[in-house]
Formats: structure tokens, sequence, C-alpha cells
């Protein structure tokens, strides 16, 4: 074999046995949180009644309605959810859609509290920095109802790792690295923005001095969103930074100015409502048990893993009156291989009462019904899903369909 493609393959070996590293790293660190936060789990119950017409507005006011002297014991109870007018004990399964529900309409940029990022990434959420009217003066405080809308969303954070489950939006690298206290890498800086990353000119060294209007040429979302605060020059930039010794001081160059801008646009700036969403964060468990996690770790507790394998579900998969090459089952697999993916999201959820999943993902079980014209129904604390004996894919597909579109809510079966 040529020594070159000798090094190609020692170099993709070195970088499975790191990636294989890192992931068994971030493992044990995420389940020695969870541990710590099943070992603080107080006794009884913290229930939360909501009706799902105005989910948003009791769960806020629930989370935000604690007198502060009992707020950690109150917290650290073991969630529970009831919606008003369904009949379901909580096992996990409202609480599971309880957090996804209640985070979509939290995070939502409609809220004027967060937004979408710019970032490579889509989908992505990050703090909406107009909330700060301020930003450059440290003194300057937030709208106190914007501070308790950060407070409720730190809160509800760490309600989600400290009850095992899992938020809907997915946030920024930079929301992360606020959270954990971690410096922004350049390389994690530059992919924030997506108007940087096919820029290859912006990696490389430039000798020669800019100003800020220099940097208007180069069409930056980041540095957009700098002009429109209508800075004068460059000191005033580097003002901001002089507290900071860890960034980056050099600015004359065309990467250094871009770098330092970017610090502060996509990090520095958001301090004042991270310290907010800590201080709600704070009343649940201690931030610093974060300390040594990973963003990817971290997003994982958050908002579980980014991309869902159906194969994975599959080969954990259990049967009650089925068995893996019976056609019924066989139909399923492929109903679900074909679904797009909000419709995927939808029947994960009739199923699971949650789309979000960890790396470690549950056992579904799948009963057989012996009554074919029926409905599909589910257990979602238990991962059961009770499948009809159906005649046809078609006629599965179509009932299939109707139960996740079209039914909402739990109740005894």
């Amino acid at each position: 074999m040529p020594q070159s493609n000798i090094n190609d393959v020692i170099v993709e070996q070195v970088f499975r046995f790191r990636s294989s590293y890192v992931l068994i790293q971030n493992l044990y660190r995420i389940q020695n949180l969870r541990n710590k936060c099943s070992e603080a789990h107080t006794i009884g119950l913290f229930k939360i009644k909501v009706s799902r017409n105005i989910l948003y507005l009791q769960s806020k006011q629930e989370l935000l309605t604690f007198d502060q002297s009992e707020n950690s014991k109150t917290l650290n109870k073991r969630l529970y959810i009831q919606y008003q007018g369904e009949h379901a004990i909580d096992e996990g399964g409202p609480l599971s859609e309880w957090f996804l529900e209640f985070s979509k309409k939290l995070f939502d940029p409609s809220t004027l509290c967060f937004r979408y990022t710019n970032a490579a990434r889509p989908g992505l959420i990050e703090i909406d920095p107009t909330t700060d009217p301020d930003p450059t003066n440290p003194n300057s405080d937030l709208d106190q109802n914007v501070q308790s809308h950060y407070i409720c969303a730190g809160r509800l954070l760490a309600l989600a790792i400290f009850n095992s489950k899992f938020v809907y939006p997915r946030f920024s690298v930079a929301f992360y690295k606020l959270l954990l206290e971690q410096w922004l890498r350049e390389d994690e800086l530059l992919q924030e923005d997506a108007s940087v990353t096919h820029k290859d000119e912006l990696l490389q060294e430039d000798e020669e001095e800019v100003s800020l209007n220099e940097l208007k040429k180069m069409d930056l979302d980041f540095i957009k969103s700098l002009m429109s605060m209508e800075m004068e020059d460059l000191e005033e930039l580097h003002a901001l930074q002089k507290q900071n010794s860890n960034t980056i001081k050099s600015i004359k160059t065309k990467k250094g100015l871009v770098l330092e801008i970017g610090q502060w646009c996509l990090y520095d700036r958001y301090r004042k409502q991270m310290k907010k969403i800590k201080k709600g964060f704070e009343d649940v468990f201690p931030i610093s048990w974060l300390n040594g996690l990973s963003v990817e770790a971290l997003e994982e507790l958050i908002s579980g893993m980014y991309i869902f394998e159906i194969s994975k579900l599959r080969a954990k998969a259990v049967y009650e009156g089925y068995n893996k090459k019976s056609k019924q089952i066989k139909w399923f697999w492929i109903y679900m291989s074909q679904l797009k993916t909000e419709d995927l999201e939808k029947l994960l959820q009739f199923i699971f009462g949650t789309s979000k999943f960890g790396s470690c993902y549950p056992t579904l079980q799948i009963n057989k019904v012996e009554i074919p014209d029926t409905l599909p129904s589910a257990h979602t604390c238990f991962h059961i899903l009770n499948l009809p004996n159906y005649n046809s894919f078609d006629v599965l597909k179509s009932k299939m369909d109707f139960a996740i579109k079209e039914t909402v809510g739990f109740g005894f079966i």
C-alpha cells in the first residue's frame, strides 16, 4: 500500500478513536449529572395543573409564582403534570409532552426574548439582543417582564435536565458556551454566522490595518448588527472588550477585527440576559454541576440528539402478539420510514409523549390488538403502542395518520 494511503488510514483510525473517546466521555458525564439530579430529588410531587388552551400562560405563571425561600424545595420535587379534563396518571408521558409544548412557546421568537440564529445549521435559537437597550453599559438592567421571562427559561432548562426530559428548541453554540462559561473558539465563532462560512479569506492573517467602515464591505451579518448600533470608530469596540482579558486584542488586522466583533456580537453582549437565565437555573440545582460538560453533552441533556435514527429504535423494539416478521410490523416500520420530519415528530409524540431522545433510545413495545377496524392507541408513560392487526398497508397508514394528526390528550384506555 502506498505511504500516502497508509497515512490516510492512520489519520482515519485516530479520528475514529478520538470520536469514540469523546462520545464515551460525554456519556459518562451525562450519566454522572443525571445521577446527581436523581439523588437531589426531595420527597413529594411538584404538581402543575394546566389547560391545553392556555398551557403557556398557566405554566409560566406556575414557574414564576413561588415564594423565594421555598423555590429549591419545591423545584427539587418530582414534577407532575395534570391536564385539566384528562384522566391520566403522569408516569412520564404527560410530563414529556409538557416540556415539549411549553418550551416551544417559551423560546418562540414571537416572545421577543429569543430569535432564530443565522448559523450554518438552521433552526437554532439564541437570545434576542434587542431585549437589552443599552448593551454597552454594564450597569444598566433589563425590563422587569424581560427579566422574568429569562428567569422562567432558566428554570425550565434546569427542570428538563433535573427530570431527565427534553425541551423542543435547539440553541446556538454561543448560548451553550455562555451557560457553561466557556469562550467561543475561533472556528465556532465563525460558524455561528452563516455569512462567514464560505469566506475563507477571513481565516487568513492580514497585516493591513482596517477601519470599521471598511468592514461594511465584507457583508457579514454580525457586522451589520454592529453597524445598527451606530458605533463611530474602533475605540468604542475596543472599549467593550477592555475588561475581558481572554479575548482577542490584535484588532488592527482584518482577521483580528472580525473575530473581535464576532466575539462581542455573538457572545459578550448577551451576558445580562444570560445572568437572568442562570439565576432561574440555579433555583433548581447549582450551575456548577455543569462544569466539565462539552457543548455536545449539554445539548444532548437539554434537547436530545440532533438526528433521530429509526434503525436504533427498531433494534430495541419488542412485540406482544406480533413478531418482527409479522406483516403488520413490517408495514409499521415502512410507514415510519416514509414520514416527513414533521409527521415523524407527531408519531413519536403520540407513542412516547416526546419527539426528543438522548443517545440511549427507549424500548418500544408494540402490542397486537385483535380489532382490525379500530384506531391505534398508546401508553406514553410505558412506551407501548397498541397496533390493531390491519389487513393492508393502506389501512394501517390511514389509521396511523388519523391517530397522530387528529387526536390529542390523555385518558385511560
